[in-house]
């Protein structure tokens, strides 16, 4: 097994947690954000927003990539660590 292997099923098998982690933090955030424009410019406002948001649709729009990927995996009978069996 080659390293570039190695180190694929590595960040393979942390991917999906991560992601959720993410989500679990940058969702509440835009929320805050979004109700406590107070103070700030339309700029500011709409830069934040816009912002925040892309920041935690990236969380959202990785777990189903991850998902597809590792469904694309098992019909290819490739297996990684922690990614369930087969």
């Amino acid at each position: 097994m080659t390293s570039a292997e190695r180190d694929d099923q590595a960040t393979h098998s942390v991917r999906r947690p991560t992601a959720l982690a993410f989500s679990v933090f940058a969702i509440p955030h835009f929320y805050y954000h979004l109700h406590h424009l107070a103070g700030t410019t339309t700029f500011e406002a709409i830069a934040l927003t816009s912002l925040n948001l892309l920041v935690a649709a990236l969380g959202i729009v990785i777990i189903p990539i991850t998902s597809l990927r590792d469904r694309r995996d098992r019909r290819r009978n490739v297996t990684f660590p922690g990614a369930g069996t087969s």
